[in-house]
């Protein structure tokens, strides 16, 4: 089996067997999906997450924006990084731009890629 689904199934039964997970778990799971370019699974756990008391971090939504490009789903992987550049409690890192970049880059969306690094020079003027 696929090192992703093993993570699932990790997660079930340890959530079966009332054991407390945190964000920690959460992320490497959904870093072991964003390896496999599982984005559906990598944004599945990403709601379970949300829906649970605990709260994503920076390093979930990098693994989400790497589980996206992975996937060649670059417009959902800048959707999340706009997402992260409108929040006050969470601001996008350099590791969050170049995941958006490479996942561009991934299908040949040079000029967003570009635009990207723009930005990010831009921010850290």
């Amino acid at each position: 089996a696929e090192l992703w689904s093993d993570a699932f199934a990790l997660l079930e039964q340890a959530s079966s067997e009332d054991l407390q997970l945190d964000v920690v778990i959460y992320n490497s799971a959904i870093s072991t999906c964003a390896s496999a370019s599982r984005w559906e699974a990598a944004l599945s756990l990403l709601d379970e997450l949300e829906r649970s008391e605990l709260q994503s971090d920076i390093i979930s939504c990098n693994a989400i924006i790497s589980a996206c490009g992975g996937g060649g789903q670059w417009e959902l992987a800048l959707a999340v990084l706009s997402s992260l550049e409108a929040r006050s409690d969470r601001a996008a890192d350099v590791i969050s731009y170049n995941a958006a970049m490479s996942a561009c880059a991934s299908v040949g969306c040079w000029q967003a890629a570009c635009d990207l690094l723009f930005s990010l020079e831009r921010s850290e003027e």
